[in-house]
């Protein structure tokens, strides 16, 4: 079975879709059935050579990228002989493809505003129209469409009108890098790196900073409200991520009427590789997430599979992936977050039950896991195709 699958996010540094199809990647190539081609509109990075080495690789029409899904692309599957074609990104199906398509459905962020986010993520209402039509012509071409979570489900069926039985919930999975890590020389050494060396710290991951749903400021003023309540505790909140723009007027805001011995225990690392990430998680007391929109929430596996402790939103996605594994409160109650990490720091036992019951519900999500349930539904489309 040839399957074509769309690698262009491939082509970009490490983002969340990037995850999602390395781990697939990963795991698909193992299957002996499968003769896995990959597609896109420029070469792709050398940074996912252990996903990609071997595997055939098609690149072309870069010129014409705003077309190169929808109209270039059907030619170069017949071409290629290719049996079922998966897309993994928007605007990704082509329209006249002679082999059934596969979707999976991250977000609609596109063209439907999330919950609580008051800026769109395209301005220019045309723009939001068009990506609108553009996706409703590819969900009734696309013959199974895969989101992350039921909450995903839902919501796409509530404000895009998908029929429930045209989805499928597949659980992304967690790295293999993301454990529970023993080695001392390695813990110290991405702990003297970023200044952390014998040090207890709480973390955040928006990855970037001023995204609004990932509701930084919020845990800024969280975290701001336990130092007041805790005076004589000495225990920063590192924060992971970029800030994409002027850092100095996005820490105005970050900082906004509180005053400046907050500022010195919020410690911003930037961007962390992947590796060093895992060891933080497994480094932290908790892991602060209270985002208000999320479709999946791969850090907050990661954190269990790690041992971390998860302080999080109760809403969207999240109740669901977690489990019950986590301490869950309301995203826009600064008190309830700083409840929270005072709960961690002064019961040690709950925060102990918090890591057992998040290391058993990491077990749940595995890239082998997800690659069986794609490999299925290639399977059936492949044998139900006209």
């Amino acid at each position: 079975m040839r399957v074509g699958i769309d690698a262009r996010i491939l082509a970009y540094p490490r983002s969340g879709i990037a995850a999602y199809l390395v781990g697939l990647l990963e795991e698909l190539r193992s299957i002996a059935e499968l003769d896995l081609v990959l597609f896109s509109d420029r070469p792709l990075l050398a940074d996912y050579a252990s996903a990609i080495q071997g595997l055939e690789q098609v690149v072309f029409g870069f010129s014409k990228r705003r077309y190169w899904a929808n109209w270039l692309l059907a030619s170069k599957l017949k071409e290629c002989r290719i049996d079922l074609y998966h897309a993994i990104w928007d605007a990704g199906i082509p329209f006249f493809a002679h082999c059934p398509s596969l979707l999976t459905l991250h977000s609609i962020t596109p063209f439907q505003r999330p919950p609580y986010v008051t800026v769109d993520m395209i301005g220019n209402p045309k723009k939001r129209l068009f990506y609108r039509l553009i996706f409703e012509i590819e969900r009734r071409i696309a013959r199974k469409i895969i989101v992350t979570s039921e909450y995903m489900r839902q919501y796409i069926h509530q404000h895009a009108g998908v029929p429930l039985p045209a989805m499928e919930v597949v659980y992304l999975g967690v790295d293999r890098m993301f454990t529970r890590i023993t080695e001392d020389q390695r813990l110290s050494l991405v702990s003297r790196k970023y200044g952390l060396a014998g040090r207890k710290f709480f973390l955040a991951v928006p990855s970037r900073i001023m995204e609004e749903r990932k509701n930084m400021p919020m845990i800024i003023k969280g975290f701001n409200s336990f130092c007041e309540q805790r005076p004589g505790c000495d225990i920063p909140l590192v924060v992971v991520g970029e800030f994409l723009a002027d850092r100095s007027e996005a820490e105005e805001r970050l900082f906004a009427g509180l005053g400046a011995a907050v500022r010195e225990k919020v410690l911003f690392l930037g961007h962390v590789p992947r590796e060093e990430l895992a060891v933080l998680l497994n480094l932290c007391e908790a892991l602060v997430y209270p985002s208000f929109y999320e479709g999946f929430g791969l850090p907050l596996v990661e954190a269990f599979a790690c041992g971390a402790p998860v302080l999080a939103a109760n809403n969207s996605c999240i109740p669901e992936v977690t489990g019950g594994a986590a301490l869950l409160v309301d995203p826009f109650d600064f008190r309830a977050l700083a409840g929270g990490l005072i709960q961690f720091l002064e019961q040690p036992d709950f925060k102990e039950s918090l890591r057992k019951k998040g290391a058993a519900r990491a077990c749940l999500f595995s890239w082998k896991n997800n690659a069986q349930r794609t490999y299925a539904m290639y399977r059936s489309l492949c044998a139900h195709k006209k």
